[in-house]
């Protein structure tokens, strides 16, 4: 895990001296501390002082970083170093590091420095991408508990037996013996009282998973003498038989399109990995190996690998991986005295959680997890009364999620605007970031580009879009060029409006002279934005490729506009009228203005458009909030009541057939997709804190997330089951 702290600096010729101040950092272990500064005179080498300190006790790799633009980003490793610098360094004070500066940035001289000292212990951060179920025996008897990364949450309390959760969308699945027998129970982790689903009294019914779409689950009917897979609804109607084989059929796991189930079994004399279709239910052979027991298969939401348990002479096992139809076939984690089993996938891919028994044969065991690749092995759950069946909350199971991405990492920068694109090169994230300062205020923003991999992981370095020596905020992104409102100040609202195009690497101001300005918006080569103080404020539009350079004015003064974003067709307004708030577009088209949504009880704002529909946030007289919709390409215009959830709503996106948007409907904010065709709504975040500001485009969507006072880009790639 790493840290660091950082200093801003004055970096002078020879002849000069640094100048340097603290900034404000929450310390996370390890922790790097009072950072100081001086530049030895008639000279270019710097000496860095800090202090230390790991709670662990373990030896860090300590490397120091240049920033040249105020701190915003800190691109330039400090490699020409001497003293407490580089791998091996304890926990201490007065630490020192002597750079040279002249060797690794010669001839340079500036105000805008700042170095950051990062100290890194080897020990990967824990960020789960999902919450976890499992069972556990640590108050007596086995109980079901979840934990989402900092909260333990235990959901059956009782003197029986209940294991093998399984966590999709508001239901958790589970097996009991609290009517006697093992029966399938469901209940709700938000409360109410578990229902028996299957109430056998004679069968033992165990294991359940849901199919990806939660409209099956597939079960173990397990008998002293054999067992077989079923499949039922989840009110416990409508039971089949999948496998008939007087041996043992067990661990059964869903194939992410809902056709397959992959399961162990002993019916050729070894346990093996099978496939049974759930329609036609033939089986298909996968592993083939008379002197090990594979078991436990789980599916990754891909579909294109498959994760096992081989068990290994004297108790020992491992956690294997291999492609869908049983080649490529190698091993993930290395049995060194411990037996690795029960593997389970993450909803995006990314980590897949184990059970560990280190004291063999039979001792208690733990939950693990670990990365595909064998990267990020490190302890979930431990509890000396033992934790097993661990399992991932899957969201929303009618969606799959293939990425939950962490673009931002920074603890002392505020995060906020995220937007979505993509040019020939890439689809990105452009988003403004702010330095916090010593004073507990913040610097001025500055624009920053990710560019993003299909499956929505991190591509390549980031990309500074603006210089920092203006406030810039409110980007937003098309094609190749990021718009941004660039403010003289962090307290004024006079600024120019710039876009950056990545192709040339340059930007063009779109207003020569300083304006009282607010957000802009970009389609192509067309460029709107707010500009006027409060209460004549107009929409503003300028084309690029225009001979003249003169923007035009297309909405207010009266009444007054703002909030503008355009699309290939509308550019879209909030008006100011009365007391309340309605929506306008122009029709880049016809040149039409066109009157949305006027109605004076209810304040409609934060507009959004695609194609021909218009997308926007209502609060009546109660304060209810609704997500609505107009179609404008149907005569007269067709209005949708998309989401009318009882929570307040936050600024909606609309792209294509999908609108995104925030509700605090489940307590905190979380971001939540509509379907436009149909209706259905699908919850795309569950986390600690909020998430909110929502961008959609194609199949990913950007938002922040806030927690414990800190703010941090995500980006989340989903996709439907059928489409992959």
């Amino acid at each position: 895990m790493k840290n660091y702290k950082h200093i801003n600096l004055l970096i002078l010729p020879a002849l000069g001296f640094l100048i340097f101040s603290s900034l404000a950092q929450a310390n996370t272990p390890p922790e790097v501390a009072n950072v100081a500064a001086e530049q030895r005179p008639f000279t270019y080498l710097v000496d860095i002082s800090y202090d230390l300190f790991d709670a662990d006790g373990d030896p860090m790799t300590v490397t120091a970083y240049l920033s040249i633009d105020g701190g915003s980003t800190f691109p330039i490793e400090c490699t020409t170093v001497s003293g407490d610098a580089g791998a091996g360094v304890l926990s201490a004070t007065g630490l020192q590091i002597t750079w040279d500066a002249w060797a690794d940035y010669p001839d340079y001289s500036g105000t805008e420095c700042s170095i950051s000292v990062v100290a890194d212990d080897g020990v990967p951060e824990l960020i789960l991408s999902a919450s976890v179920t499992f069972e556990s025996n640590r108050d007596g008897d086995t109980e079901i508990f979840t934990w989402d990364g900092t909260n333990l949450t235990q959901h059956t309390n009782n003197t029986v037996t209940d294991g093998s959760p399984d966590w999709a969308g508001d239901r958790i699945v589970y097996h009991s013996t609290l009517d006697g027998t093992y029966d399938l129970w469901t209940l709700d982790p938000n409360g109410g009282s578990p229902v028996n689903i299957t109430n056998s009294h004679t069968l033992y019914e165990m294991g359940p998973k849901y199919s990806p779409d939660g409209s099956r689950i597939v079960y173990i009917m397990w008998s002293p003498t054999s067992s077989s897979l079923h499949v039922m609804n989840p009110d416990g109607s409508g039971k089949v038989q999948l496998t008939e084989d007087p041996t043992s059929d067990g661990a059964p796991a869903w194939s992410p399109d809902g056709s397959q189930i992959v399961f162990h079994s002993q019916r050729d004399g070894n346990q093996e990995i099978y496939l049974v279709n759930v329609i036609d239910l033939s089986t298909t052979r996968l592993t083939f190996d008379a002197t090990m027991n594979d078991g436990s298969p789980t599916w990754s939401p891909d579909g294109s690998r498959i994760a096992f348990s081989k068990f290994l002479p004297g108790y020992e096992g491992e956690i294997w991986i291999m492609d869908a139809d049983g080649s490529n076939q190698h091993a993930l984690t290395t049995a060194a005295g411990t037996q690795d089993y029960a593997p389970e996938w993450s909803p995006d891919g990314s980590q897949i959680l184990f059970e560990r028994r280190s004291d063999l044969p039979s001792g208690p065991a733990d939950i693990w997890l670990i990365n595909p690749d064998g990267s990020g092995l490190s302890p979930v759950v431990v509890d000396p009364a033992g934790d097993g069946a661990p399992g991932w909350r899957k969201y929303d199971p009618r969606i799959i999620y293939l990425s939950h991405t962490r673009i931002t990492r920074s603890q002392d920068q505020y995060e906020s605007g995220p937007r979505l694109g993509s040019d020939a090169t890439s689809e990105m994230v452009v988003y403004s970031t702010r330095t916090l300062l010593s004073d507990d205020s913040y610097g001025p923003g500055t624009i920053l580009v990710q560019r993003l991999s299909a499956d929505g992981s991190i591509n390549g370095t980031i990309i500074q879009v603006s210089d920092g020596l203006t406030h810039d905020a409110s980007p937003d992104v098309s094609g190749s060029r990021i718009s941004f409102s660039a403010f003289e100040s962090t307290s004024s609202q006079s600024g120019r409006i710039g876009v950056f195009d990545l192709g040339p690497y340059q930007v063009e101001w779109i207003i020569s002279e300083p304006a009282t300005i607010y957000s802009s918006s970009i389609a192509g080569d067309a460029v709107v934005w707010e500009q006027g103080t409060v209460g004549s404020s107009k929409v503003m539009y300028y084309d690029m490729e225009w001979l003249s350079n003169i923007p035009v004015v297309i909405g207010g003064p009266s009444p007054p506009a703002g909030r503008p974003v355009i699309a290939d067709r509308y550019v879209v307004w909030e008006s100011q009228v009365d007391f309340q708030t309605d929506i306008y577009a122009y029709d880049l088209w016809s040149g039409l203005l066109i009157s949305v949504a006027t109605n004076p009880l209810l304040d409609e704002r934060l507009p959004a458009t695609s194609d021909n529909m218009i997308v926007w946030r209502s609060i009546d007289l109660g304060g209810n909030s609704t997500i609505e919709l107009a179609d404008l390409s149907q005569t007269p215009i067709l209005y949708t009541t998309l989401v009318d959830n009882g929570g307040q709503l936050d600024s909606p996106s609309i792209d294509g057939d999908f609108v995104a948007y925030g509700s605090d409907v489940g307590g905190a904010v979380d971001v939540y997709l509509a379907r436009i065709s149909d209706g259905i709504i699908f919850k795309i975040t569950d986390g600690l804190g909020d998430q909110y500001r929502a961008d959609l485009y194609g199949d990913k969507i950007t938002y922040v997330d806030l927690q414990n006072d800190i703010t941090d880009v995500y980006v989340t790639t989903f996709a439907f089951p059928g489409q992959m």
